[in-house]
């Protein structure tokens, strides 16, 4: 069966222009997992999957004018809006995660905001981290928490969305079985050790639920929609909407989450 997730180059494309433009949900968590990765003021930081720039622009806000950010996303839309900024110290490029072309011992911090959960083979990725981060240095990951926090609606949601993925013949499986393992594991067979992890409430308030669809949309949970027929699309639709009413403890007017924040340092292995 075919994944229509499979090309994430093609699908944060296709979102880039409205991509945490109307509701600063990524801003706000960026910004959160910035002041707990707590940077050195000098820091060079690389920002895995930079997105428009929400992690990115809130290292340099903590840095001083001696510190830099190189931000890598593998959409070319996202990179070339974060380069349009023109902010100096910071240096967007395409590239993909699992490949990183950049010499060893390279950085003070690796930062990388929701986007663990959606590469390909992630202990590939520690890798390629651990080799590039200076001994010592630190990754720090925010992750998808658990939706006790909302009530259960992002379990209601996940069932609306697996309901409407069968109408496509299509189930998205994770890429690897490494996400089945614990992340201290996943780490340690890349020379990275788990040190702190936290849990992040966290709550954006929105105008309305149309508001909360409207945000949905604009990032990676598009694909399904994009991918339905025009009528089963519309379903889809309303069966989220009347979701926030039925198990959503706003209405829908906020966006409930509990994420995940996870630090890992470089060990001596290699």
């Amino acid at each position: 069966m075919r994944d229509f997730r499979a090309d994430q180059a093609d699908l944060f494309d296709r979102v880039a222009d409205r991509y945490d433009e109307r509701v600063p949900f990524f801003r706000t968590l960026g910004r959160q997992l910035v002041e707990w990765a707590d940077l050195g003021q000098d820091d060079a930081v690389l920002d895995i999957g930079a997105g428009r720039g929400a992690v990115s622009l809130a290292a340099l806000e903590q840095m001083a004018e001696s510190g830099t950010v190189q931000a890598i996303d593998v959409s070319p839309r996202m990179v070339a809006l974060v380069n349009a900024l023109g902010v100096p110290r910071l240096f967007a490029t395409q590239m993909d995660a699992h490949v990183l072309c950049f010499e060893d011992n390279r950085f003070d911090m690796t930062l990388a905001g929701f986007v663990f959960t959606l590469l390909r083979d992630q202990t590939a990725v520690m890798a390629e981290v651990h080799r590039v981060l200076k001994p010592g240095a630190s990754l720090c990951v925010s992750i998808p928490g658990p939706s006790e926090v909302d009530g259960g609606w992002w379990e209601r949601y996940g069932e609306i969305y697996a309901d409407f993925q069968t109408r496509l013949g299509v189930t998205v499986e994770p890429h690897t079985d490494d996400k089945d393992e614990p992340w201290e594991e996943l780490a340690m067979r890349a020379g990275l050790c788990l040190v702190d992890e936290r849990s992040v409430p966290t709550e954006v308030p929105l105008g309305d639920p149309g508001e909360h669809w409207d945000w949905l949309m604009s990032h990676g949970n598009s694909w399904l929609y994009d991918a339905l027929e025009p009528g089963d699309a519309e379903q889809f639709r309303g069966a989220v909407m009347r979701s926030f009413v039925t198990h959503h403890p706003t209405g829908g007017r906020s966006i409930i989450v509990a994420p995940v924040f996870l630090r890992f340092t470089k060990t001596d292995i290699s």
